[in-house]
């Protein structure tokens, strides 16, 4: 059978609604179960209304067993009748006594892109030939648990496993004033799983989809948010695109054992509009997305003309109440204050560089984002997040610098503090100071940074306890014992739990330090080096990983290379690259764990003036791959 894709929101929901209604049969003997999928009429759009969801699959095991007793799979097992009325009805002959666990999938009837497959208690996704606006991809599940004890009439709710994903404009009159007229729109999305778990409600499997070109959706419009004490009326918008984004890997912390719940993700996506042409006339991208099972994500605005004007809005139905992230565009140091103080989220378009410095601390919200195209400029420790609980995103594609701060003391523009959380994408991050401070700086709070690139001339990231995570990122610091006061380009310290994947580290001083107990830092791919000064040479330039006074650095893979050999005779050939030691003032030793990656030299320990000894069942082999001479793998790999 088929089944799946996307959607979700707080959809309403297909409905398995009480038999107490008058069309509802009676059971007609003890063991009868009489389920009644209905979807409820309150749907006030033409757009995800149910009714192409038309057919009910389903499938019935004994609780504790993986045995399929029955299934709509099985032509001679009982089968649902074909919805009418947004209604189907099925009977089963239980034994009375036993309990059964039954999950249940209605979709539109000979459909292709939905299997339903009863042994692994799962439906898979077909995205081959998958377009944008296919409202027949609408579908619904459930999984419950019933003990029969006679006749029985049960209520089930199935509900969407997808968050819906609406684009929707108010400029297509602006459009066609500017002679452009809308054709097709398509649709990209960084994550779509393709595989549902129908008994644990777990999505899996997930990777980057887009939706092709289609007409964009012929449907009411949908009705503008009016701001809170706002005189000016609302807006109607039109919609561009509705696809359905299955969605729901984890499951929802405060009641995991409901399937049709899950923990909200987030994704990046982009609308891609056309003219009747075939040409593109527009491409809206938005980061940090969010999207939540059977719920829906409404991102609106002038789309059609502006990159930068734009809400999202999360409409829940049934679990929460809304919530919305909407874009303020900023172009002037007052502007941009005055939204983040007032609690919006705002937009540098990016023509636009605004410099904060004489502004003064600024504290951001919960959940407030910052979307910087143009440049800011920032002076010591602005933009902070602070507090637990307290998450703030800040993303590209543009630029954050800490420059001409007077006496070069720009440093620390974005900060993590005290339990808060400080996600970054896709940005560029500069600072002057050479003699203290960070680019991004932590002190117990948690680091997300993804696709960042960040120059620095002292630490271009300092995390002091909580976590750090950073993937895909470019990290450089000019750093030198020479030059003001010298630092590695990453400094993971006391406490803080770290992992860097796939990043690029350089460094003059150094580039990844783990300091100070509980520190602990895990490499699982990049490359990570040190590199000569252009006036002092090599002489000024130590080691991609230092590990001291009890931090521990954890290798899993990557590329480590160093420019000199500074072991004093400990390495007979290659160059320093992985070294741990008590930092030159009888602090205590680090330490490494090594289970993969490639190196300019072995790693040792310098104090010791001897070898750091490899976990067992892991060897060194020999190599040659540029200043690579070593690599560590597993014995017998």
């Amino acid at each position: 059978m088929k089944k799946s894709i996307f959607t979700a929101m707080a959809m309403t929901a297909l409905l398995l609604s009480s038999c107490a209604n008058d069309d509802l049969q009676n059971p007609a003997q003890d063991g009868a179960v009489v389920f009644t999928a209905s979807l409820p009429q309150s749907f006030s759009r033409a757009i995800a209304d149910g009714s192409n969801a038309d057919h009910l699959s389903y499938a019935v095991y004994e609780s504790g067993s993986d045995d399929v007793l029955f299934t709509s799979e099985n032509a001679g097992d009982p089968q649902a009748s074909a919805f009418s009325e947004l209604k189907s009805t099925l009977t089963l002959n239980l034994a009375k006594g036993k309990t059964y666990d039954i999950i249940f999938w209605a979709d539109k009837s000979n459909n292709t892109f939905y299997t339903f497959d009863p042994e692994q208690k799962s439906v898979t996704i077909n995205y081959d030939g998958i377009t944008s606006n296919d409202n027949d991809r609408d579908a619904f599940f459930e999984k419950t648990t019933i003990t029969v004890t006679g006749a029985m009439n049960e209520t089930v709710t199935l509900r969407r496993p997808f968050a819906q994903l609406n684009f929707c404009t108010n400029d297509i009159e602006a459009a066609r004033a500017a002679n452009l007229e809308l054709g097709t729109t398509a649709v990209k999305v960084s994550n779509a799983y393709s595989k549902l778990n129908l008994f644990t409600g777990k999505a899996s499997e997930g990777s980057e989809l887009t939706f092709a070109q289609a007409p964009r959706v012929d449907n009411t419009d949908y009705p503008g948010k009016v701001a809170e004490g706002s005189s000016e009326p609302a807006k109607t918008y039109a919609y561009l695109s509705m696809n359905y984004v299955l969605t729901g890997s984890t499951p929802l912390a405060e009641q995991p054992e409901d399937v049709k719940q899950a923990e909200k993700e987030i994704l990046d996506c982009s609308l891609m509009v056309y003219d009747n042409n075939g040409t593109l006339i527009n491409t809206v991208d938005v980061s940090n997305v969010p999207v939540q099972r059977n719920y829906r994500t409404n991102i609106y605005g002038a789309l059609l003309t502006s990159t930068v004007d734009y809400t999202i809005k999360i409409e829940p139905d049934f679990y929460k109440e809304d919530y919305d992230v909407e874009y303020v565009s900023v172009a002037t140091p007052a502007a941009f204050v005055s939204a983040i103080l007032e609690g919006s989220n705002v937009v540098v378009p990016a023509e636009a560089s605004i410099n904060l410095i004489g502004q003064g601390p600024i504290d951001l919200a919960n959940e407030q984002r910052i979307k910087i195209e143009g440049t800011v400029n920032t002076e010591r420790a602005q933009l902070s997040a602070r507090g637990e609980g307290v998450t703030v995103y800040v993303e590209g594609p543009g630029k954050i610098t800490s420059i001409g701060v007077d006496g070069a003391k720009g440093n620390r523009p974005l900060n993590a503090l005290d339990g808060a959380t400080l996600v970054v994408r896709n940005l560029e991050v500069e600072t002057e100071q050479n003699d203290g401070g960070s680019c991004i700086f932590s002190e117990n709070g948690n680091l997300d940074l993804e696709n960042v690139t960040i120059n620095a001339h002292n630490f271009a990231i300092g995390a002091n306890g909580g976590t750090l995570i950073a993937k895909n990122c470019n990290i450089t610091s000019d750093s030198n014992n020479q030059e003001g006061a010298f630092s590695y380009t990453v400094s993971v310290a006391t406490g803080c739990q770290a992992v860097l994947e796939g990043c690029t580290v350089t460094g003059i001083q150094g580039g990844v330090t783990v300091q100070g107990e509980g520190a602990v830092v895990t490499i699982k791919n990049g490359v990570y080096s040190t590199i000569a000064h252009p006036q002092y040479g090599e002489n000024v330039a130590f080691y991609p990983v230092y590990a001291t006074d009890k931090g521990l650095a954890i290798i899993e893979g990557g590329d480590f290379i160093g420019v000199k050999n500074w072991s004093g005779g400990v390495l007979t050939e290659g160059t320093s690259c992985l070294v741990a030691g008590d930092n030159d003032v009888h602090m205590p030793d680090g330490n490494f764990i090594i289970k993969g990656g490639r190196f300019s030299g072995k790693a040792y320990n310098h104090t010791e003036k001897k070898l750091s000894n490899l976990p067992e069942g892991y060897e060194y082999r020999p190599i040659s791959v540029g200043s690579l001479i070593w690599e560590v793998k597993a014995i017998g790999q």
